[in-house]
Parts: structure tokens; sequence; C-alpha cells
């Protein structure tokens, strides 16, 4: 199933058209405001052209992305294929930013927590391709939280995939200042706290999603290799791709493993995700062999 429709990485022409869809409703989204559709006009400028996606003559993968545009969008990138934007956006200095950054003071609004944890993870990814292509998203990501929302789960993936023992550890923490946000402080607090504590826990999990959708079409791929319909000369060269592959699963599924099903659980509940909460709690008593009775005080929460 998810082989079949999941989106694996940024190569994946899925991922460029369903992003450069995101970034044409969110031009369209801010025609009174100038800097940020001027923001979306310099992201997508700088895909169409990472892309190669124009009309050409040769049916090569740039022209099929360009064709799988309706017209009418096709009408609104066309002119950002001759467009000569700049990006105006200043570097940060990341190393005097607090970690978490939740909570925080660049983190004390959804819009402003997702906008800066996401242009800090963008500086550990280290994939060229992926680096290029959320770096430019990234000053559309200070005007928009469902840009932000939309590229954060496939960011955190490549994250993982480059990153040192320290980068995630500050992965993780943050994830953990989400998942624990106390209630006493939402409920202490004025609204926003509490939409804060909304929107970031399911962005949370929907970024956990991904890895779990990712981690599970990878294990396919590396199932598909072991077992291939016919050997070949490359069979050296497949076995140093899978090698890396198998690292790639292990990184992510590593990182999945750090965290603990009953504070998923936990979350889950406070959010009013109640089938998930169920889930993640089933999870936490077969893993550590929990005496169901001992728990029972969760379920009445």
């Amino acid at each position: 199933f998810f082989s079949f429709f999941f989106e694996t990485g940024v190569e994946d022409s899925s991922f460029a058209f369903g992003l450069l869809m995101e970034l044409t409703r969110a031009y369209l989204a801010y025609a009174d405001n100038s800097r940020a559709q001027d923001s979306a006009a310099y992201a997508i400028q700088e895909l169409l052209s990472i892309y190669d996606c124009r009309e050409m003559q040769t049916d090569g993968p740039g022209h099929q992305l360009w064709r799988r545009f309706p017209e009418h969008v096709r009408e609104i990138l066309e002119p950002h294929l001759n467009t000569r934007y700049k990006s105006s956006q200043k570097s940060t200095d990341w190393s005097g930013v607090k970690k978490p950054i939740y909570l925080s003071k660049l983190g004390n609004n959804f819009a402003e927590w997702s906008a800066s944890w996401a242009g800090y993870l963008i500086t550990k990814v280290r994939h060229d391709l992926a680096s290029k292509i959320f770096t430019c998203c990234s000053i559309m990501m200070k005007h928009d939280f469902k840009v932000t929302i939309y590229l954060l789960p496939h960011i955190l993936v490549y994250v993982l995939l480059g990153c040192n023992q320290e980068d995630q550890q500050e992965v993780y923490a943050e994830i953990m200042a989400v998942l624990k946000h106390d209630d006493q402080y939402t409920i202490s607090t004025q609204d926003s706290a509490s939409d804060l504590c909304q929107l970031s826990t399911q962005t949370v999990f929907s970024m956990l999603d991904h890895l779990t959708q990712w981690a599970r079409h990878k294990f396919q791929a590396l199932n598909a290799e072991k077992f291939p319909q016919s050997k070949s000369n490359r069979d050296k060269l497949d076995s140093i791709v899978s090698t890396a592959d198998y690292e790639d699963y292990q990184s992510v599924t590593r990182f999945l493993d750090l965290i603990p099903q009953d504070t998923l659980a936990v979350a889950s509940f406070r959010s009013k995700a109640y089938t998930r909460a169920v889930m993640h709690f089933e999870s936490f008593i077969t893993e550590k062999k929990q005496n169901i009775q001992e728990h029972l005080g969760f379920l009445q929460v």
C-alpha cells in the first residue's frame, strides 16, 4: 500500500508536484500581502528551476512533471519560469538560540515555533538536493504555517539520515517538550497556549507517522532487493546501495523507538485523539509486558 502512494524523497516527482501545488495555494492566498506573495513566488521560481519543470520538446522528467499540473495551475506557474527573485533572508545564528525552541522566546505561538524549528532543522540536512529545496521554501515558512506543516515531516527524515548523536538528541528533546507540554501550564494561561499545544502535538504526530510510513516503505524496498527477480553483474553495486539503505532504515527506526509509547498515549489523549491513544497504550503494554491492571488509572483519566 505505502510503496504505491508514498513519496519516498525529494527526487520523487510526486513530492515535487505536491510541494508546487502547496506553494501555488500559498501564492494565491497572499494576493493582499506582497512580501508573503513574493516569498511564495521565489520558492516556486527556484523549484521550477531545480526540477527543470517546463514545457519541452523532449519527454524528460521535467516535462512530465509540468504536464501533471492542471492548466489553470500551469498558467500561474508559467511566469515564474522567467522571474529573477532573490532571497533577502538573513541567516540566523542558531548557536545562540535556546533549545528546545518550544515555549522559548521563538516558540511561544505555533506559527513562530514551527517556522523556527523547521528553519533550524534545515541547517542539519546533509543531503544536497533536499537542503536546496527546503532552504528556498524556508523564506515562505515565516508567512504561512501550512507550508511549514507540509514540509516538516520530510525535513525530519532528511535530518535523521545524516545527523550525529547530538543532533538526534536535540530533535528528541524538541519532540518530547511538545509531547510532555504540562496541562497545568495550558490551563493557567490563555487560549493561545492551548492552541499552541494542540497544533504542535498534531504536527509532531504527523511527523512521527511520516517516519513510520517511510520506514515501512524502506523495509519493503529492502526486502524486494533481498529477493530480486533476476541476478546481474550489478549485484556488487546493489549490495553497497542496500547497505546504505539499511543504515538509513536503522537511523529512522532507532529514533522512533526512542519515543516512549506511554508518553505518546497520554499526549494523544490530551489532544482528544482517542483511537491513537488506545493504539499507543496497547503498544506500551505489549512492549513493556506490563500488567494492564496497573495502568487502569490512565484509561479512566
